[in-house]
């Protein structure tokens, strides 16, 4: 799962049971995944890890990575924004319609 550092909230999770993928594993193996990721605001994200053998948890990492979004320029007016009061900063389209 991927976690706000600042406020250790959940922001995305996924299970390979979820995509009904089954990992049956005899030898030592490297599981590679990849999370697609709305654009996040500005600030400090750590990825967790847990891992469950035969419905019993065998492996958890709570910080087993960082990254960091720096202040970043988004949406159509250009601004830098450091903050941003929502961890997702999504595009959004906007008309106005007389009435």
């Amino acid at each position: 799962g991927v976690v706000k550092k600042s406020s250790g909230e959940l922001i995305a999770f996924t299970h390979a049971e979820l995509e009904n993928v089954w990992i049956n594993v005899k030898n030592k193996s490297t599981v590679v995944t990849a999370l697609d990721l709305p654009q996040l605001s500005p600030g400090e994200y750590a990825i967790e890890f847990h891992a469950w053998v035969h419905g019993e948890l065998f492996i958890t990492k709570k910080e087993a990575g960082y990254f960091v979004i720096p202040p970043t320029t988004a949406f159509g007016a250009g601004l830098t924004l450091t903050t941003f009061p929502s961890i997702i900063m999504p595009n959004s389209t906007w008309t106005v319609k007389e009435i």
